[in-house]
């Protein structure tokens, strides 16, 4: 799943995740982008860090299905 195009509920029900985290990552994307159109919000899954209530318990259990600019590879079973 790419982090730059999914949505509220695909974070909070792919990654099992609640509504409210979900919801702060695809807020902060949106104002990152307005700021940095040309540039991912996230490049790396520590990049999530910068979000308040992600931390490394919840970048750990995200990782296995998210796909970053930075890795081509395919990181997991929901990863396009």
């Amino acid at each position: 799943m790419s982090e730059s195009r999914s949505g509220v509920n695909t974070f909070a029900e792919l990654i099992n995740i609640s509504e409210k985290r979900a919801e702060a990552i695809v807020e902060y994307r949106r104002h990152y982008l307005t700021r940095n159109p040309n540039h991912p919000a996230f490049n790396s899954p520590s990049a999530l860090e910068q979000i308040p209530g992600i931390g490394p318990a919840t970048i750990e259990t995200m990782t296995p299905y998210l796909k970053f600019p930075e890795s081509q590879s395919k990181l997991g079973k929901l990863a396009p």
